[in-house]
């Protein structure tokens, strides 16, 4: 099991924090779990909210995520479904390099070695910079070959972009990393700073 408590600094939506797979919320008011996993509260979360959450972890290995074979393979007779088109599509300003360095660095048979390919590619050949230019065309086409430079944003904007272009379903969440543990309480602090962006 793994606890988390939050503690609301400034009014938010109603979307509910949770690390997959929630069992149980400890809330004052009802909640939501909507169909793609994101846990709803009946109303804001107003500043001072407290809320705490019990999930599920589940021990992901290298081996599981192998055997799962080609996602896109698995998914190519659904890809004009509705609910899977938006994880499918790309931007219309999608370069043809950045689909051409997809194509060459998937690996054929493994979403999850095609994934590591991307990574390895991206730490090779690009570098994080928090003050990294913004861009006149293709976010996604100068990071990779114009800049090389970008952050959390631009990294995760293009590994969705080249896992789409192989149709894997795949999407951009954005959120916050754990942020300091405080060692008496064992309560996290979690702040803007923390704010990041995930594939």
């Amino acid at each position: 099991e793994f606890v988390q408590t939050f503690y609301v600094e400034a009014d938010l939506p109603n979307l509910v924090f949770a690390a997959t797979v929630a069992d149980t919320v400890i809330f004052d008011g009802s909640i939501t779990n909507r169909s793609d996993g994101a846990l709803r509260a009946d109303r804001t979360l107003t500043k001072g909210t407290v809320y705490s959450v019990v999930s599920r972890r589940v021990d992901v290995t290298a081996d599981m995520l192998r055997s799962q074979g080609d996602i896109g393979e698995r998914f190519a007779p659904f890809a004009d479904r509705s609910e899977v088109v938006p994880f499918l599509s790309v931007p219309a300003s999608t370069s043809d390099r950045t689909v051409e360095l997809a194509d060459q660095l998937r690996v054929a048979g493994s979403t999850y070695d095609t994934i590591l390919s991307y990574q390895r590619w991206i730490g090779r050949n690009t570098r994080y910079d928090l003050d990294a230019p913004i861009p006149d065309g293709d976010a996604v086409d100068d990071f990779l070959f114009v800049s090389r430079l970008g952050f959390c944003e631009q990294i995760a904007s293009s590994l969705v972009v080249m896992l789409r272009t192989q149709g894997i379903p795949a999407r951009l969440a954005t959120g916050y990393v754990p942020g300091e543990r405080d060692r008496i309480s064992g309560v996290f602090s979690v702040e803007a700073r923390d704010a990041h962006a995930w594939v």
